[in-house]
C-alpha cells in the first residue's frame, strides 16, 4: 500500500511540474527530477539555451544554474543530445569541449579528456578552439569554431 501511495504521489508531482515520465522508485522515494525546462537522461539533466551567446557567456549561464556546458561521454548520450537538437529550430549548439586542433588537445569543461568524439569529416580544422553541434547537412556532428561567436548552448547537471 505504501508503494502505491508513493507512486501516486510521485506521478502527481511529476504531472504538476510538467514531467510525466515515470521512473523506477527505490526505497519508496520519488526519483530525482530535473528543474523546469530541463530534460532528464541517464542520471543527468540537460538545458538547451534559448539565446545565442559566446562560449564564455554560455559557460557563465550554465555555472549560474549549478551546471556546466555539456560533456558527451558516449555514443548513446551523443544520440540523445542530437535527437533533441533535431526537434528544435535549427541552430548551432556549443558543447563543453575546448582545445586546439593543431595540438590535437581537447578537454571537456570538467577537465577530462574526451573518450568519444563525433567530428564532421575533416574536423577539427583549426578554425576555432570551441566545439559545436553543426546543424544542416552535417546532421549535428561536431566542428571546431571560434569561441567568440555567439551560438546556442547546452548545459548539463
Amino acid at each position: 500500500m505504501k508503494l502505491a501511495v508513493t507512486l501516486a504521489f510521485c506521478f502527481i508531482v511529476k504531472v504538476v511540474t510538467g514531467n510525466t515520465v515515470l521512473q523506477k522508485l527505490s526505497k519508496g522515494e520519488c526519483p530525482p527530477s530535473c528543474p523546469d525546462r530541463w530534460l532528464r537522461y541517464q542520471g543527468s539533466c540537460y538545458l538547451y539555451g534559448n539565446e545565442p551567446l559566446t562560449f564564455a557567456n554560455a559557460q557563465g549561464v550554465c555555472e549560474d544554474s549549478g551546471s556546466h556546458l555539456v560533456d558527451i561521454n558516449d555514443e548513446a548520450e551523443n544520440t540523445f543530445i542530437k535527437d533533441i537538437a533535431r526537434q528544435m529550430t535549427p541552430h548551432y549548439w556549443f558543447l563543453g569541449l575546448t582545445g586546439s586542433a593543431a595540438r590535437n588537445d581537447w578537454t571537456w569543461s570538467n577537465g577530462s579528456q574526451p573518450t568519444f568524439t563525433d567530428w564532421v569529416t575533416g574536423q577539427p580544422d583549426g578554425e576555432g578552439n570551441c566545439v559545436i553541434l553543426h546543424h544542416g547537412y552535417h546532421d549535428y556532428k561536431w566542428t571546431d569554431n571560434p569561441c567568440t561567436r555567439a551560438y546556442y548552448f547546452i548545459c548539463e547537471m
